[in-house]
């Protein structure tokens, strides 16, 4: 077991000083998990017992990457992304683009959503040919998913823009589904 931490670990201390060379602004690193597994051979005879083959130290951890520009965010995402895969990690799960401003966004989003609900409650009123007289209920909520889980590297990204590099990362554009209940008298 203590050959497997001590190979885990110098792989790791690569991994983190190389990604620390990049030299990106605001680069933030956190241990995610960490498993010690005990790995076994397959028994060919099931009257014998499976013989120990060693340990399997697996170091998770996530990377988040900062930047308002969108197209110098996506290129440093595209060298994390490259420089962990080049420098000992073995896998990468997901990749996770998330804005930490988002308030405008949102309320813009509920202020249009309750402009089209009140158009809609127009219409159908003019189609029933009556009018609208009041509103007395607004209901609105904005919903978002994002994946969840643990991961050998997750790089995390804030807004969107245009990949380059080995491995292109292009961050979309926000997605935000608004839901709004308008009830009106006529």
């Amino acid at each position: 077991m203590k050959a497997a931490r001590e190979e885990n670990s110098t792989q790791c201390k690569k991994l983190i000083a190389a990604l620390n060379a990049l030299k990106i602004a605001d680069l933030k690193m956190k241990t995610a998990d960490i498993n010690v597994d005990l790995v076994q051979s397959q028994p060919s005879d099931i009257t014998k017992l499976p013989e120990v083959q060693g340990y399997r130290v697996t170091n998770s951890f996530s990377v988040l990457v900062l930047d308002k520009d969108t197209t110098r965010l996506s290129n440093n995402a595209g060298r994390v992304l490259d420089t962990a895969l080049e420098n000992g990690a073995n896998f990468v799960q997901r990749m996770v683009a998330f804005r930490h401003d988002d308030a405008d966004i949102k309320r813009d989003g509920l202020t249009k959503a309750v402009e089209d609900a009140l158009a809609n409650a127009q219409a159908i009123a003019a189609g029933a040919k009556v009018r609208v007289r009041g509103t007395f209920s607004l209901n609105g909520q904005p919903e978002y998913s994002f994946g969840q889980g643990q991961c050998g590297l997750t790089t995390t990204l804030v807004a969107g823009g245009e990949g380059v590099g080995d491995t292109p990362v292009i961050v979309g554009d926000l997605e935000i589904t608004i839901r709004v209940s308008v009830t009106c008298t006529y």
